[in-house]
């Protein structure tokens, strides 16, 4: 297909792709691992006066860990669509 050929012969452009994919993932990868470390060394300091804050403090920390779980599913659908890339590439006929 002529539409592709230009794909399929730029090696570089696809093999640099893919390492920015890869940074990425590392940089999403950390990113979520210092945002946990920095939560729960603030979440520990958090005074809270009033029964209300407790409360509040509460549905914050069971909200947080609920967003803490999910985070490294968002890394494993980045691996995914770099594997998906890299298989398609395959079937292009490139690499």
């Amino acid at each position: 297909m002529k539409a592709n050929r230009k794909f399929i012969e730029d090696d570089h452009g696809f093999t640099s792709g893919i390492s920015l994919a890869i940074a990425g993932l590392v940089a999403l990868l950390l990113a979520i691992a210092i945002g946990v470390l920095v939560f729960y060394k603030i979440n520990s300091s958090i005074a809270t006066g009033s029964t209300a804050g407790a409360a509040i403090h509460t549905q914050m920390n069971t909200t947080m860990v609920t967003v803490w779980n999910l985070l490294p599913i968002s890394a494993i659908i980045v691996v995914a669509s770099i594997m998906i890339g890299i298989v398609t590439r395959f079937g292009a006929g490139g690499v």
